[in-house]
């Protein structure tokens, strides 16, 4: 082989090999990008089983909150109406007193 030769093959050979090493950056580049991704969504998916899981315990909160605003209420009607109930007893005494006069 003549100089010239072996000097083309060797810029062909050098070429190629650059080109090799380029695409092998942007495989290694795309790799990265993908296994960046994969732990961006396994994160997501914990995220995502720890808010299914704490939702029933939220439920249970919620629906002890409505139970305990409704037992205020139930408490402040049976107050009125113990009052209430007072007042007739007093009357009756008072009815019943003047009648046993």
């Amino acid at each position: 082989m003549a100089m010239g030769e072996l000097d083309a093959r060797l810029r062909v050979e050098s070429a190629e090999l650059e080109s090799q090493c380029m695409q092998l950056e942007s495989t290694q580049v795309s790799l990265a990008y993908c296994q960046n991704g994969g732990k961006q969504l396994e994160e997501s998916i914990r995220e995502a089983e720890d808010k299914v899981t704490t939702l029933p315990q939220q439920i249970q909160v919620g629906e002890l909150g409505v139970d305990i605003v409704e037992m205020k209420e139930d408490l402040t009607d049976t107050e009125d109406q113990l009052v209430k109930d007072k007042d007739v007893i007093k009357n009756l005494e008072a009815s019943c007193a003047t009648k046993t006069k």
